[in-house]
């Protein structure tokens, strides 16, 4: 599977965005809070964004 830096959903599909971050990266994701996007499986405005956790 190819990796998924970053996806986009609306409250109601948060955990199944989590569950597909992890089943392509296989590492636990950053969840922040967006606006300005679209969810990633469906047409409503997004409101997390899940993503790499960045380390230094």
């Amino acid at each position: 599977m190819n990796k998924k830096p970053e996806i986009y959903t609306c409250r109601e599909h948060v955990d199944i965005g989590i569950d597909d971050f992890v089943n392509y990266n296989y590492q636990a994701p950053d969840v922040e809070m967006i606006e300005g996007k679209k969810c990633d499986y469906c047409e409503k405005k997004a409101v997390y964004k899940i993503h790499l956790k960045i380390t230094n």
